[in-house]
């Protein structure tokens, strides 16, 4: 039945009843394309949520956290739409074990109204919110440097340091509690490198609603909450802390975030992050890759229809309408793939994520997946828009007589052949009327080849070469010295004891252990030269403002005057209890068997390990030669900094030096050591009545002999012996006899088998149960680093691969396009050709011979390109590093393989196309009726 007005709708449903094979490949890539876009999006989506849910089990779902604030200050924000939700944490006191003489290991209790418990998230690993008065629930770590070794229903006794508005009085109670339940740690998240004093202030233990304060205390309060959507925290801050920023009557803030959590720098976080990008990258070339089959098979599905559009366009149809007659073909065939699509990637997805990692989740979503559909089908539409524009250029006249041709020949001057050979000369033609495409997959190739020759020789060094530790296994603890050079600090001195190593040496696979001390030390001095002034310039002088800003001021004739000058206020203070002049160095100790190891470096003296042990010697660790220089930052010429060399670098003149200095001939072998230790109990001036500036300070007095001297510390020792300017180095037990107990700041195992899965399990658990103790503290494994390693070594050999296989599906896409493209085009030669004898094999032959031409240049350049390359790098290498300098190994197999690969898969098309059209009869070839 005719139709009074014809749509290009409808041309494009009878024109898909008539093409219903050609699209056949189409569909395919259609299906393909799909799936990979939605399964790109959908994965996204889990990732983005799985992240989501690791914030909120770890950290809550507020944004901030408003320690010690009040309720006008925060009703004003919320008000001024600075702030959304708001809960409130009522700070009771600070609890802590009898045995803990410093009050290090305890853990703020509060309670939580419904709006705070609902922000904060708390996380319960066994038993119940606390419902009663005289429970508690207490965060795992917290028990765990608490002490506490109790269960769920135990009764368990604390002492209560009371709270006083925003700090601690000075009041204490006991108290007992009936523990209701055991949370999943959320204040070591939220306090990630934080001082001691917010790691205390965070609650980590909860009582239940309601419950008063003890006689004489006085609650504080923490404000959790949310920013609005799109908000930002400016507004709040400056509310907080004032315009200057230096506000302190209104608390303080504390994020709430993933890099305040540092949970994507954990090794769950790196796992994740580095599973979905390895994922993404290759669903992503995936995708390219099948929305490129989308192009390749709906352009030469409209090449072969040329005629059809010049019709078209001859009887009154504009480019829009035929866009739109072509695109809905695409249309309806994407419409039907979607159902089928969606639940090939929706259980594509769950699958993925099933065998990654445990911390993914897989959260079914309806309009999530509905989203998925929509993105794939405009990754579709985009991809066949591509070649329907391209196609709706070609002018109606040319299109119906195919003048197009006629033009090459003219243009590209083809001359007659006295001998005529079939497949030679119209391969010869063909590739002649393709010398644009030609160079194109040509420069493709070369590309190809040569990045992903460096690439594989890059990724098969990579997944052979790992860094190593010297150790197996690693404990350290942030021991915060470093905080105050003449003083010692026992609150924060968070180390291992020597029975948490005992533990761990107890288990059958520790071979051995090394420990490592740590403690600030002051040696007396008559007088200050130039070496040890500057040695310890940033440890004595105030001379901030020109070390880090105006260095390029100093030259060899003032640097005395504007540097050494002034003492800083802490070495004048200090000065009273030394009652001299003093040098503030590290004293650090090791094991006797390391120390030995240190026997062939020594400038000056020996090591006497028996009288090391007693304290009555110490090995002295200075630079030989020592000089100073001024450069300026590479982001601005106007802004200097002062820099120093050591040994090495000062006798090859590394930099342009204004003074050097050689070590005093008084620090050798033999000079007697007056020293001065110097401990208090708590940080100075914190806001406590027991913790003043007037705090006693425990001095102890020392005298040691220098028995051995060295420049510096052995590259082979260096992970084993703490380094620094100037360092006295002695052992663990030479330390206690010196300077009594110290913990130790770390401790490594060497295993006495090859490690595995379960030994590293094993190692790790005991390891986690010392780290868990001791605040601040972390485990190294050198089996889990190394297998970190060759993740993201086959992490970047998945990048390369996607992106090799990308460049290689280009290429062949662009080939495939080109010769299917000229067989549908020319059936009338092909048929002509048969007509006079022209067999389906010599027609075989000369698409085989075009398809030598179209990607062997590519192939040999790119080839002889990266060999020329790597032997130019070798010889450069090792004429400027020296020979075995050069480590990638020439691996250009991986290159030849895919150029293979995309011959055999392009030679497969091209006999499917030439067998399909060698179907019809000449008649039909000529009259182009298949």
């Amino acid at each position: 039945m005719t139709k009074k007005k014809l749509r290009p709708g409808a041309l494009a449903l009878r024109n898909l009843k008539r093409h219903k094979k050609q699209y056949a490949a189409m569909v395919t890539g259609i299906i393909l394309a799909l799936v990979f876009a939605s399964g790109l999006t959908y994965f996204g989506f889990c990732y983005k949520s799985s992240i989501n849910i690791m914030q909120l089990e770890k950290l809550g779902g507020e944004d901030k956290i408003i320690m010690h604030t009040k309720e006008n200050v925060v009703n004003d924000a919320q008000a001024q739409g600075l702030i959304d939700q708001t809960g409130w944490a009522h700070l009771l006191g600070y609890l802590y074990t009898t045995g803990d003489e410093y009050r290090k290991n305890g853990a703020t209790v509060a309670w939580l109204d419904d709006t705070a418990k609902k922000l904060a998230n708390p996380v319960l690993l066994s038993g119940t919110w606390p419902e009663k008065e005289g429970e508690i629930a207490i965060e795992q770590t917290a028990m765990a440097q608490m002490g506490l070794e109790a269960t769920v229903g135990d009764k368990i006794t604390v002492q209560m340091q009371l709270q006083n508005g925003s700090v601690l009085s000075q009041q204490y109670v006991k108290k007992s509690y009936t523990l209701t339940g055991i949370l999943n740690d959320k204040r070591s998240n939220l306090t990630f490198g934080r001082d001691s004093e917010v790691k205390r202030d965070v609650p980590a233990a909860f009582v239940c609603a309601d419950t008063q304060t003890e006689p004489g205390g006085l609650e504080g309060l923490a404000c959790y909450c949310t920013l609005p959507k799109n908000g930002s925290d400016r507004g709040i801050w400056d509310l907080i802390y004032g315009s200057d920023g230096n506000n302190t009557d209104y608390g303080y803030m504390i994020d709430a975030n993933i890099s305040a959590g540092n949970l994507l720098y954990s090794n769950a976080g790196i796992i994740m992050s580095s599973r979905f990008n390895q994922s993404a990258i290759l669903i992503g070339v995936l995708l390219i890759a099948a929305c490129a089959a989308v192009v390749n098979a709906f352009n030469t599905n409209l090449q072969a229809r040329k005629k059809q559009i010049g019709l078209l366009r001859a009887v009154g149809a504009t480019k829009g309408q035929i866009i739109k007659m072509y695109g809905t073909e695409v249309l309806v065939i994407a419409l039907f793939c979607i159902p089928v699509s969606l639940l090939i990637c929706f259980f594509a997805v769950r699958g993925l994520i099933a065998i990654m990692d445990s911390d993914y989740v897989f959260v079914p979503n309806l309009w999530v997946l509905l989203l998925c559909g929509v993105c794939g089908l405009a990754c579709v539409m985009i991809a066949a828009l591509i070649p329907l524009i391209a196609a709706t250029r070609i002018s109606p006249m040319q299109a119906i007589r195919n003048i197009s041709t006629t033009r090459k020949m003219k243009t590209k001057h083809i001359c007659t052949k006295k001998e005529f050979r079939l497949p030679k000369l119209l391969a010869a033609r063909r590739t002649t009327f393709s010398k644009r495409r030609q160079v194109v997959v040509s420069i493709f190739l070369c590309i190809a080849i040569i990045g992903s020759g460096w690439a594989f020789s890059y990724s098969a060094y990579q997944l052979e070469h790992f860094y190593q530790y010297d150790f197996d296994y690693l404990l350290y603890a942030s021991i915060n010295n470093y905080s105050y050079n003449e003083l010692n600090v026992r609150a924060e001195q968070n180390g291992f004891t020597e029975s948490d190593r005992q533990t761990v040496l107890r288990l059958p696979y520790i071979e051995s252990s090394a420990g490592q001390k740590t403690c600030n030390v002051n040696v007396h001095t008559d007088a200050f030269t130039d070496y040890l002034n500057m040695v310890l310039n940033d440890t004595i002088y105030d001379n901030i403002d020109i070390t880090s800003g105006r260095a390029n001021e100093l030259t060899s004739e003032n640097y005395r005057s504007l540097l050494w000058q002034n003492k800083s206020d802490t070495y004048t203070q200090y000065k009273a209890y030394t009652k001299s002049d003093y040098l503030p160095v590290e004293l650090s100790a090791v094991d006797s068997e390391t120390l030995e190891q240190l026997a062939p470096y020594l400038d000056s003296g020996q090591i006497d390990t028996e009288r090391i042990d007693a304290g009555e010697e110490v090995i002295l660790i200075a630079p030989a030669e020592i000089a100073f220089y001024a450069e300026s930052n590479e982001s601005s010429n106007t802004h200097y900094y002062l820099g120093r060399d050591m040994n090495s670098d000062v006798r090859k003149n590394a930099h342009s030096y204004f003074t050097t200095a050689a070590r005093d001939s008084s620090l050798t072998a033999g000079k007697v050591l007056d020293l001065t230790f110097l401990f208090r109990n708590y940080p100075p001036g914190e806001d406590s009545a027991a913790n003043t500036q007037d705090e006693v300070i425990d001095k102890i007095d020392q005298k040691t002999t220098i028995g051995a001297v060295l420049d510096e510390i052995p590259t082979k020792l260096q992970q084993i012996i703490p380094g620094g300017n100037m360092v006295l180095l002695t052992s663990i037990n030479g330390m206690a006899n010196l300077a009594g107990s110290i913990p130790y700041s770390q401790i490594d195992f060497t295993l006495n088998r090859p490690c595995d899965d379960e030994i590293d399990s094993e190692v790790q658990s005991v390891l986690d149960e010392i780290t868990s103790r001791v605040e601040g503290s972390d485990s190294t494994s050198n089996y889990a680093f190394t297998k970190l390693q060759q993740d993201n070594a086959r992490n970047l050999l998945t990048i390369v691969l996607s992106l090799v296989i990308l460049l290689f599906v280009f290429c062949g896409a662009i080939v495939n396009n080109t010769i299917t493209s000229d067989i549908r085009e020319n059936r009338r030669e092909l048929g002509t050709l048969r007509a006079v004898g022209a067999s389906a094999k010599e027609l075989s032959q000369a698409y085989i011979l075009q398809l030598f031409k179209m990607l062997g240049w590519g192939s040999a350049i790119g080839l002889f390109g990266f060999a020329g390359s790597y032997l130019i790098v070798w010889i450069v290498c090792r004429i400027k590093y020296g020979p075995n300098s050069m480590e990638f190994i020439f691996t250009p197999w991986f290159s030849i393989l895919f150029c293979v690969i995309l011959f055999a898969v392009c030679s497969l098309n091209l006999y499917v196309k030439i067998k399909h059209e060698t179907k019809n009869s000449i008649v039909d070839n000529i009259r182009e009726l298949g």
